[in-house]
């Protein structure tokens, strides 16, 4: 709202920070109105609360006088401490409490409590800017709102800020501070978002993780304060500032845990059917002020929720009467049917160890699912599995024609299971991630993992060539296609509209132009909210054949922050100061210094260089598509893969401290390999991942040179003293060990194992999912010794660290540190579970009047 200056008070003879409103704002505003609001500061009298000196109007600029406080605010402190200790937390919290209750007994709401308006004197809080947001919304009144300008900082918005409400209550400073003490303990704000529009449509529809979750020191009563703090009703809230302060210091306070009571069962059964059917007919309607239609929401059984860890965790009836999902009942992963209309509910027998992707089958009577590597089918009604076909990913589509097509091995495999003839088709494919049948049979639809665009692929002559990815009508070339048509999930409706999941988390719509070649035109934000998964891109959202939409919230599983593990010492994921983002790819530079880090924007991908000490970044590249960067071993320029679309590409090497372009290594061809170790200044090894072998690249002044390896790999490692390479088989999960460079004894490390990379000269680390081992959500990493002594190749493995909320990227999922520990990304903003799904009838007919009115 304001730019700040350091000046001298001539008068006093003192140092005053200055405050100038912005121009934009301050011509908003109005002065009459500013400074007459703004005079209620200054009665504002506590040790807590920053004083206003002075305020006044000079040629048009708006200004107030603070004192200057020689120190830091609370979130220069968070930036370089990450975390604060839980009595230092509560200390800072309740002392902005007690600021709080003396403002609004004063009638005074803040507005825009932030760690950045909580400065730290001597180490005592003191809250600046008290009255000034007030000052702002009031004299800007309507205006403001018109120009699009608001008040408040999104991370410490309350839901009534968010959704724009006029009358704001002292509880809003409550959510504020809740927010604040969240982040001080955790680490992170309880909602982030890679947009400000994200963050606020997790704050009035997410929910947010228990700050125990995130950090088991968290006592109690500390934790349950958070809860009641951040309610997203008001009047849910504590009733003062004083009483949040009061629940801070109460051992024995608790709110929003169940009591635990000795008829425990029944209780879960009687909850279960007190929230089996939630209906709330409320106003819903799209972005092209469409007719408001009713939508309703079914809550799910406490004790069996939506289980999140699939990318497609259930699955909506052709009808739309029932969903079959998959959840843990007792322990025991299965699926479960569920009612749309009367809540009727029940575990499927004969689905025990389900792990994801449930397909109806186009009556409704059968469902398919996977446990492992195999699929299997049931009745509805449960009874004895038949085992159809080996598969190693559970997301497909049950077609028309009885096949359930399936994106196998990571995409590279379309395989096509006849469940009642028990067989197979394999059809080889470029990388296709949740695919889609086109009109015709011969294509099909793909778009997620790595390659957030839509693209279809020829199953009929399948090859290098049978792909194109699907452009965006230019506004203004007629029938040509300006743009790829970026996003994830991407299905068609009724052959002309095509609905999918855009990197932000909202479900999009657009027309289809022509199928040959495949153009759409404008796309329309349909609604945000919808759960989105990791690496995938996956939606949680399903259309029945009537047209009813049923989807699940949930949040964006693709923002997250970076953190690291530690080499030596203890084994503490601790965040790195860098704002959560959608995060593709990184590499710590060689001193530990700097971070380059490939970041996914609505539009394209940036390559950026964070300052690991102040979270500071610059953006070096921009490109539809970025490789895997990796620094050379002086740590002066990165080698990286730039692609202008998917088809063109090349691997350049550069500074990104140079204003001079990257130099160009190779075009095309190799570029889509992954960078994976310098073996020495001027030899990088490649893996690959397109069914091509690893290679060798020899970058002298002059030429580059390629020598080829004897495997192929999808994520390859070598040992730093050369000795050893370890690597991932392509199109599998298996680890592999041999001697570089690549002939004689092959030794199998693992046959679930993915992303190998060494730590040290006699010791790599490779990471398995835990939910493929049946121990819950997330990821273990195992370290793995390797002995190379006089009786030939031994080697000891450990279980390293473990972490639930482990995001899946696209490349390597982590990247080693030079102290021996890595760097990965942590999910912050979404939950593991739903509990609810939201039902809204007639929703073609709704999303096809919105995409042709922007078309």
């Amino acid at each position: 709202m304001a730019t700040v200056y350091l000046a001298d008070d001539l008068k006093h003879e003192r140092r005053v920070a200055l405050k100038v409103l912005k121009p934009e704002l301050a011509a908003v505003v109005g002065a009459e109105r500013f400074l007459a609001e703004i005079k209620t500061t200054a009665n504002l009298q506590h040790p807590h609360v920053l004083p206003l000196f002075d305020s006044g109007e000079a040629d048009s600029f708006l200004f107030y006088v603070m004192p200057y406080v020689e120190g830091e605010t609370l979130r220069d402190r968070i930036d370089r401490e990450k975390q604060l200790s839980v009595d230092e937390a509560v200390r800072i919290t309740a002392a902005v409490s007690s600021a709080l209750q003396h403002a609004h007994e004063r009638g005074v709401i803040h507005r825009d409590i932030k760690p950045a308006n909580i400065l730290l004197q001597g180490g005592q809080p003191v809250v600046a800017d008290f009255g000034i947001a007030l000052a702002v919304s009031a004299g800007g009144g309507n205006r403001l709102t018109e120009t699009g300008l608001s008040v408040g900082t999104p991370y410490y918005m309350s839901p009534e800020q968010a959704t724009g409400e006029s009358t704001i209550g002292p509880q809003s400073d409550l959510y504020a501070l809740s927010c604040v003490l969240y982040e001080m303990l955790v680490g992170a704000p309880p909602y982030v978002g890679s947009t400000a529009q994200a963050v606020l449509g997790q704050i009035i529809a997410g929910s947010a993780k228990p700050a125990t979750q995130l950090r088991p020191t968290v006592p109690a009563n500390v934790d349950s304060a958070l809860r009641k703090g951040l309610e997203k009703v008001p009047a849910d809230r504590f009733a003062s500032a004083e009483a949040f302060s009061r629940a801070l210091e109460d051992a024995n306070f608790r709110y929003g845990v169940p009591a635990v009571r000795e008829d425990s069962g029944r209780w879960r059964m009687v909850a279960a059917a007190s929230i089996a059917v939630t209906l709330s007919t409320l106003a819903w309607a799209t972005l092209g002020q469409q007719e408001a239609r009713p939508f309703f929401d079914v809550g799910l059984p406490f004790d069996a929720p939506i289980d999140f860890r699939a990318r497609l965790a259930f699955d909506l009836s052709p009808d739309a009467s029932f969903i079959v999902y998959e959840t843990s009942i007792d322990g025991t992963q299965m699926l479960r049917y569920h009612s749309l209309r009367d809540g009727e509910g029940r575990a499927i027998q004969g689905t025990e160890g389900a792990s994801g992707g449930p397909r109806l089958s186009p009556d409704g009577r059968t469902v398919a699912f996977v446990v492992g590597a195999e699929m299997f089918t049931v009745p509805i009604e449960g009874g004895r599995r038949t085992k159809v076909a080996n598969v190693s990913d559970p997301y497909g589509v049950w077609l028309d024609d009885g096949r359930i097509m399936i994106a196998d091995e990571d995409g590279r495999i379309l395989k096509f299971i006849d469940p009642i003839q028990q067989s197979t088709q394999e059809i080889p494919s470029h990388y296709c991630i949740s695919p889609w049948p086109l009109p015709g049979g011969e294509r099909v639809l793909c778009g997620g993992g790595d390659s957030k665009y839509a693209h279809w692929w020829d199953l009929v002559n399948p090859g290098v060539d049978a792909w194109e990815p699907v452009r965006v009508e230019g506004p203004a070339s007629g029938d040509g296609a300006s743009s790829m048509l970026r996003g994830a999930d991407f299905r068609i409706i009724d052959e002309d509209y095509l609905v999918y999941v855009s990197v932000d988390g909202a479900l999009r719509g657009t027309r289809i132009r022509s199928l040959d070649p495949f153009v759409v035109g404008s796309s329309v934000p349909l609604f945000s909210g919808l759960r989105r998964e990791s690496y995938t891109g996956t939606g949680q959202y399903d259309v029945s054949e009537d047209g009813t939409l049923v989807y699940v919230d949930g949040g964006n599983a693709e923002v997250g922050r970076f953190v690291q593990v530690p080499g030596q010492g203890d084994r503490v994921a601790a965040p790195l100061p860098i704002e959560p983002s959608l995060i593709v790819r990184w590499a710590p530079s060689p001193d530990g210094r700097r971070l380059a880090a490939v970041v996914e924007e609505l539009q394209v991908q940036q390559l950026r260089v964070y300052d690991l000490s102040t979270g500071a970044h610059s953006v070096w590249q921009e490109a539809h598509r970025i490789g895997q960067p990796r620094w050379t071993p002086d740590g002066r320029e990165l080698v990286v893969p730039l692609f202008s679309d998917p088809r063109s590409a090349v691997l350049v090497m550069g500074s990104p401290d140079d204003v001079r372009p990257p130099r160009t290594l190779i075009e095309s061809g190799r570029a889509d390999s992954w960078p994976s170790t310098f073996l020495d200044e001027e030899t990088l090894l490649l893996g690959s991942g397109d069914g091509t072998p690893a290679s060798v690249l020899h970058l002298t002044t002059d030429s580059v040179t390629v020598d080829y390896l004897p495997m192929t790999s999808l994520f390859i490692s070598a040992s730093p003293d050369g000795e050893f390479l370890v690597f991932q088989a392509d199109g599998a999960s298996e680890i592999f060990l041999q001697r570089y460079p690549g002939v004689g004894s092959r030794y199998p490390i693992s046959d679930v194992g993915v992303d190998p990379s060494w730590v040290s000269s006699t010791a790599f680390v490779y990471y398995v999912t835990r939910a493929g081992l049946g121990l819950g959500p997330g990821v273990e990493w195992r370290r793995v010794t390797v002995d190379d002594g006089p009786d030939g190749v031994r080697w000891s493995e450990e279980v390293w660290f473990t972490d639930p909320d482990f995001i899946d990227t696209p490349g390597p999922s982590y990247i080693v540190t030079p102290d021996e520990g890595f760097i990965y990304v942590q999910s912050l903003d979404v939950t593991d579970v739903g509990r609810y799904v939201r039902v809204i009838p007639d929703w073609v007919e709704q999303m096809k009047r919105a995409v042709d009115e922007a078309n």
